[in-house]
């Protein structure tokens, strides 16, 4: 199942200024920063129109994916580390089975 398919992935993004893109904005034109761990949560970035717009997955939603692998959480920031500065659908679009 590719990611924006997973229940836990963003479907929404908090506003920064006066930009407030949605998510079909965010995959058509947004470029990829980085995805960021830390005890509680992933924190994706995603650049659109210049502006870094972030979003929180909670880790232990990420973890129920694969909850018999210890280091799942960072080997998935690993995976999306590999995507850095590509359009943000290529992310979206990735299939959490093949991973």
């Amino acid at each position: 199942m590719r990611l924006r398919d997973q229940p836990w992935w963003p479907r929404s993004w908090p506003a920064v200024g006066d930009i407030s893109p949605t998510p079909t904005e965010l995959s058509q034109d947004g470029r990829f920063v980085t995805a960021r761990l830390s005890s509680v949560a992933i924190t994706l970035a995603v650049n659109y129109k210049g502006v870094q717009h972030k979003a929180l997955i909670p880790s232990d939603a990420v973890r129920e994916a694969r909850p018999n692998d210890p280091d799942f959480l960072q080997f998935f920031c690993g995976v999306l580390g590999r995507y850095r500065q590509k359009p943000f659908s290529e992310v979206e679009n990735i299939d959490l089975d093949t991973l």
